[in-house]
């Protein structure tokens, strides 16, 4: 995993954040809240979208050749003037801490995704890339991606299993990304939702499962844009 992990604000402009890109040598950047809560992320693809929708403004599908003044000074105006918010990938794929690298290939695999950020409690810790995964495999060899058997569930683990499950397919869950931590019954829930009324959704459903004994939301409302 790549822990030096550079972040944008999502109230940054895109030109700022293109200049982020270049200087860290990354193809992505997480994309924070004010309070460094992940709400999406930011690739060069994304970056990629206001200069094209620019160029086209003023009469060409591309940005033409670099001397092309009108077409250059169009792409750097609408960097300039959009917000990371604006044209961010939202609902991204995470994984927690605890993750295994199996499961983290399998999340890539199954998405087709080139990076999944790992967090804890909303907060990035870092990346794991699929260069990552590669140099794994080279020094621990196949059986790092092997399947282990896994540990009989505690009690603070099936009431984890019983809220994820209480969550996972209704209508409401649209949450750009949740999570459950529970410890000696008490759960917390973590994540980013579009509204009060869904965060209060996913707050009612985990009060349904038995065995709780407080429950602390720690979620985030984000309003998505118009």
């Amino acid at each position: 995993m790549s822990d030096r992990v550079f972040t944008i604000a999502s109230s940054a402009t895109v030109y700022e954040a293109a200049k982020l890109l270049v200087n860290s040598r990354v193809s992505a950047l997480p994309v924070v809240d004010e309070k460094g809560v992940m709400v999406g992320i930011l690739s060069e693809a994304d970056i990629l979208k206001g200069p094209l929708m620019a160029a086209r403004k003023v009469g060409t599908e591309t940005l033409g050749r670099p001397a092309d003044h009108e077409h250059a000074d169009a792409a750097i105006a609408q960097a300039k003037a959009q917000r990371v918010s604006d044209v961010m990938t939202r609902g991204v794929i995470a994984a927690h801490e605890t993750a295994s690298l199996r499961e983290i290939a399998d999340l890539m695999l199954k998405h087709k995704i080139k990076r999944v950020p790992i967090v804890r409690d909303g907060t990035i810790l870092g990346i794991v890339s699929r260069v990552d995964l590669v140099k794994a495999l080279i020094s621990g060899g196949e059986k790092v991606y092997a399947p282990q058997p896994k540990p009989p569930l505690t009690e603070d683990g099936q009431l984890r299993t019983a809220i994820v499950a209480a969550v996972t397919g209704q209508s409401w869950a649209v949450a750009q990304w949740f999570d459950v931590v529970v410890l000696h019954g008490v759960v917390h829930l973590w994540g980013v939702a579009p509204n009060d009324a869904v965060r209060q959704a996913y707050v009612d459903a985990a009060r349904q499962a038995p065995g709780i004994k407080k429950l602390e939301n720690h979620m985030h409302v984000v309003r998505r844009a118009a």
